[in-house]
């Protein structure tokens, strides 16, 4: 018997991912301890873009992120991490014919979270495929 998950929360630094038993999953809400996210890279590399069904991605990062400057953040090391996660995230949302919704959230104020967004996924908010959840 296989297992039916409508969604999975993740908590973790730097925990491997494993779905493979889970079926019909329709949710994923992905919670960094850190601004280091490779293993929510590794997650989209190996095992989430083999779950048709999902309807929806969300980040939520705890709200002191969002207070971060721009400069800071792309000079850190985790930088690098986010434009990965950025290009997974547009190579999945264009492979599926009904694309997921994707919601980034730190908790902060609307204009701190917009702009962390533009500086963490780029590409993504750019593009009008990411919506700014609380």
């Amino acid at each position: 018997m296989s297992a039916q998950v409508t969604y999975c929360v993740f908590k973790a630094t730097s925990a491997a991912i494993d779905l493979s038993k889970a079926t019909k999953l329709q949710e994923v809400i992905l919670r960094p301890g850190s601004l280091s996210i490779q293993w929510i890279t590794t997650a989209f590399q190996t095992t989430i873009p083999k779950h048709q069904g999902i309807q929806e991605i969300s980040i939520h990062l705890h709200p002191q992120f969002s207070l971060i400057d721009a400069d800071t953040i792309k000079e850190s090391e985790t930088y690098g991490e986010w434009m990965d996660l950025d290009r997974l995230l547009i190579q999945f949302w264009e492979s599926r014919p009904n694309p997921p919704k994707v919601t980034f959230a730190t908790g902060g104020e609307e204009q701190d979270v917009e702009h962390f967004a533009g500086c963490m996924l780029p590409e993504l908010t750019r593009r009008g495929m990411i919506s700014l959840g609380e």
